[in-house]
């Protein structure tokens, strides 16, 4: 089941009687529930609509065993599922993608968003898969990372710019981490050490890398260590 809160929002916008759509609209999801397992949800709500999200995955929350998210890790959501919500009983598996934290939300909201998933255990140790832009995350803010310790897949974009340099403890810490995507890595002289110590991962694809190395290195090398370099713009890795 795929539910795109955008569309929903424009529809019941769109209409004169607004509440008599949401109560419609809630009815024919709490008719369908019991037979979703597999749960897509693109954001965001618009609030103007009165359509809670809460009520809204309610009724799926018993059954739902996958759910995948776009543009929608916020507050509204953690909330959704958070300890006062109904058990997601089923649930086994959480991605998130398009993501963009450091710019849809100010530096306090974010910091909220961190507690909460910190306060939520059961909750993160099931979300493996998370894709978000860096940009606007200020120094320090890697460590949002750290509430998500059960990643098997992870894409950063704008990674690192040749002034702003990253911690990358919370990437080490990721045990489960098999899959990583870096997108921006300018320097990848600075970077290269950090990286090479995420023994973890398998597949480790690097995008944006405009600085070449100042000498060779021996995992650089096209055939040792896995590293497969071409004309420097992107430099994949397998270890």
């Amino acid at each position: 089941m795929r539910l795109n809160l955008n569309t929903l929002s424009w529809r019941i916008m769109e209409c004169k009687h607004k509440a008599a759509i949401r109560k419609q609209l809630l009815a024919a999801v709490k008719r369908v529930a019991p037979s979703v397992t597999r749960l897509s949800i693109k954001f965001q709500v618009d609030y103007a609509t009165k359509l809670s999200l809460a009520a809204l995955l309610a009724p799926l929350a018993p059954y739902v065993q996958v759910l995948d998210v776009e543009d929608g890790l916020c507050l509204q959501l953690i909330e959704a599922m958070g300890s006062r919500s109904p058990a997601w009983d089923s649930l086994r598996e959480v991605s998130l993608s398009g993501c963009n934290l450091w710019i849809d939300m100010e530096a306090p909201e974010v910091a909220q968003l961190e507690q909460q998933l910190a306060e939520l255990p059961a909750l993160t140790s099931k979300i493996t898969r998370f894709e978000c832009s860096c940009q606007g995350m200020d120094e320090g803010g890697e460590s949002f990372l750290k509430q998500l310790p059960a990643l098997r897949s992870l894409e950063l974009e704008d990674w690192t710019a040749l002034d702003a340099p990253r911690n990358y403890s919370a990437l080490r810490d990721m045990c489960n981490l098999s899959r990583l995507t870096l997108n921006i890595v300018e320097d990848l002289e600075t970077n290269l050490e950090d990286l090479l110590s995420l023994t973890q991962v398998q597949e480790l694809a690097l995008v944006g890398c405009y600085q070449r190395l100042s000498r060779p290195h021996p995992a650089v090398q096209p055939g040792h260590a896995g590293f497969a370099a071409d004309d420097g713009s992107r430099t994949a890795v397998t270890t």
